[in-house]
């Protein structure tokens, strides 16, 4: 049905006629044609200016279409390495597309047939090769769910081991549609004998001269009563080795090391299982582990003049980061010298003129002349005072710290006018009421870090949230991210280079580089070169893409190895460098584990109104979708098009016009 409308009212159109009418009566009211050519004329003339005054009031064209859809019948095949492990894997390779394609012509009249492939990411396509190295089920029920939105999407059949190594669970993924979901489960799920390592538990820093630890959780099945060994290698070369006794058929248990860190620099250690002669899978005994090793620790004082309990929770939260070095003193021993130290914390004592980055703790022994960026003045009234968390850019927390802000306990602090101009993360609330003075603010004075931390009663959050929480974890992120701010120091270079040391052989190596005058302003108006060079010193150039005043470089697919790059400048006739090493590393997760997990397709199918099948049953499947009650839905869209886009108006204007000109021509009144 077609409707034209307008956006005014359509008592306009009287307006319309009437303006035409008029112009075109005043035009021929008096002319020397015949009276027929009169009204000819008079008629085109109407007929133009009516429908130039009708445009102008916006009118569009309503239209609605009929369309018919088919069922949808979506096939979606996991296209990872593990899919091609078991005894099936040249029925996948050879067969499997071409059952697709052969069901896809039979049915072309009654359904709509698409095909997916799947790994860390999903796709269009009915091309299968099983090279991913990843697999992400829940990515791709979510994608279906919104492809298929108020579609009519009919079948939904996910071809799969059930092993998947990113995302979610798929069965915490809902499936939305009300559409029958069946699963093809593809490999073996007999278990065989196997020993494997499971997970390894490392820090990614270590600094040089210490003992990092290194655990190995170490899977085995059916090895009961037989040994075996945990290799370390580094470099080659084998710093540590254990023994391990196997108890039970199903054992996962924790092999700890306590390795030194001998050399800066990103360190690979390799940790080799060795495997017995029966076992078939070998690649899931082996892994490595990439460890950061930096020069020293960060000295950090805390000096005091009192004993309080807020200095034990300080303590204890540092003291579990290893790359903190915390030295507690009282004032009155201390011989003044900040030289060795990174950071001070001062609680509650009164000094001024440090040189180094400082955080202060204000309390009842504090006076306002040791922090000459915050100005304040203290009586000897105590009040209660809440928390409040505020918008904040240094560094990010945790996103429960939004939530459990509200539920610490009150600090105790002095009663006074808090003045800073600096950048608060905590400020006061006080009976509900939220005022701008600061708890938790930070300043960058004279290009030298510092903090303030105002009131007594820290400790009070380190045991509540243990009573609740049953972890330390948030307030220790606190204490630790604010040390973490205090004891970097401002990058002066003018040319920053910021790339990973680490990625896998799938992973995008993402370069970004600033580049600033001598005012510390961005600038791109220099030509920045890049190099990349791999371990056989074969060199590979590359182009930077400048956005928002930085220039920004992706290399995607870095074969396995190492390489060092370099990138180069010049300006106002001085050379800038920035060099760095990167580690391209294989990603074997999919050969990991050996047994195919059909219970999660089982579970799927259940869930979703389908059925689980082996592949071998895959004719089952075509048959099921056979016996479906093959509707095609009809989709009713109205369309909207304004009149003044029309091709046909131009014409009709252009045809008036010029009929309207060759009569008066021929007329000879022109």
């Amino acid at each position: 049905m077609l409707q034209i409308s307008t956006q005014y009212s359509l008592a306009w159109l009287i307006v319309c006629l009437l303006v035409s009418f008029a112009i075109s009566y005043w035009l021929y009211r008096k002319t020397t044609f015949t009276k027929r050519v009169s009204s000819v004329l008079f008629l085109l003339r109407f007929l133009t200016i009516f429908i130039l005054c009708f445009l102008l009031l916006k009118p569009f064209l309503n239209f609605e279409v009929t369309q018919e859809e088919k069922p949808i019948v979506v096939f979606a095949v996991d296209n990872s390495e593990s899919m091609i492990r078991g005894k099936d894997s040249l029925f996948l390779k050879n067969e499997l597309s071409k059952k697709i394609e052969q069901f896809r012509d039979n049915n072309i009249d009654q359904f709509d047939i698409q095909s997916y492939t799947f790994g860390s990411n999903s796709k269009k396509s009915d091309q299968f090769d099983f090279r991913n190295k990843r697999t992400d089920i829940s990515q791709l029920i979510s994608e279906i769910n919104d492809r298929y939105s108020n579609r009519n999407l009919s079948a939904f059949i996910l071809v799969s081991d059930g092993l998947y190594n990113q995302g979610l669970n798929p069965n915490y993924q809902p499936f939305l549609s009300k559409a029958p979901f069946y699963t093809v489960g593809v490999g073996d799920t007999v278990k065989e004998k196997d020993v494997s390592i499971n997970y390894l538990f490392h820090n990614d820093l270590a600094f040089k001269g210490n003992t990092f630890p290194l655990n190995v959780n170490v899977k085995s099945s059916f090895y009961k009563g037989r040994k075996t060994k945990v290799n370390i290698l580094n470099k080659d070369k084998l710093i540590d080795s254990k023994e391990i006794l196997i108890n039970s058929d199903e054992q996962l248990q924790t092999i700890s090391f306590l390795i030194k860190a001998d050399e800066v620099g990103l360190q690979e250690y390799k940790v080799i299982i060795e495997s017995f002669s029966d076992e078939k899978n070998t690649l899931n005994n082996q892994t490595k582990a990439y460890i950061d090793v930096l020069e020293s620790k960060q000295k950090i004082l805390l000096l005091t003049e009192i004993t309080h309990p807020d200095i034990s929770a300080i303590s204890k939260a540092l003291s579990n980061n290893q790359n903190i070095d915390l030295s507690i003193k009282n004032k009155s021993d201390f011989d003044g010298d900040f030289s060795a130290y990174n950071l001070l914390i001062a609680y509650q004592t009164n000094l001024e003129n440090i040189e180094i980055p400082t955080w202060h703790f204000v309390g009842q022994n504090s006076n306002s002349s040791s922090i000459p960026w915050l100005n304040y003045r203290t009586n000897q009234n105590i009040e209660e005072v809440s928390p409040s968390l505020e918008s904040f850019s240094l560094f990010e927390l945790n996103s429960d710290w939004k939530t459990w802000v509200k539920k610490l306990p009150p600090l105790y602090i002095s009663q006074a006018d808090y003045v800073t101009q600096s950048q608060t993360l905590l400020s006061q609330t006080i009976k509900g009421i939220e005022f701008d003075e600061p708890i938790l603010s930070f300043n960058n004075l004279n290009g030298m870090r510092q903090a303030v931390f105002i009131g007594e009663g820290l400790w009070r959050w380190r045991i509540n949230e243990f009573k609740f929480r049953k972890n330390h974890n948030l307030f220790d992120e606190l204490i630790n991210k604010s040390v973490q701010y205090l004891v970097l120091s401002d990058d002066k270079r003018l040319f920053r280079l910021k790339a990973k040391k680490k990625i896998f052989e799938n992973e995008p190596f993402d370069v970004s580089l600033d580049f600033y005058n001598s005012n510390y302003e961005l600038i791109t108006d220099v030509e920045v070169s890049f190099k990349l060079i791999d371990d056989q010193k074969n060199e590979f150039d590359y182009n930077f893409d400048i956005t928002n005043s930085s220039y920004e470089l992706q290399i995607d697919q870095l074969p396995i190895g190492d390489y060092e790059y370099i990138a180069s400048a010049i300006r106002n006739n001085e050379q800038f460098n920035a060099k760095g090493k990167l580690k391209v590393t294989p990603l074997q997760l999919e050969q990991f584990d050996e047994q195919h997990k059909h219970e999660v397709l089982v579970e799927l199918s259940q869930n979703n109104n389908g059925t689980f099948f082996y592949l071998n049953e895959i004719n089952s499947v075509f048959d099921q979708l056979n016996t479906m009650d093959k509707k095609s839905v009809l989709y009713t869209k109205t369309n909207l098009n304004e009149l003044i886009n029309s091709k046909w108006i131009s014409i009709f204007l252009f045809v008036f016009l010029s009929l309207e000109w060759i009569i008066r021509k021929f007329n000879n009144n022109i």
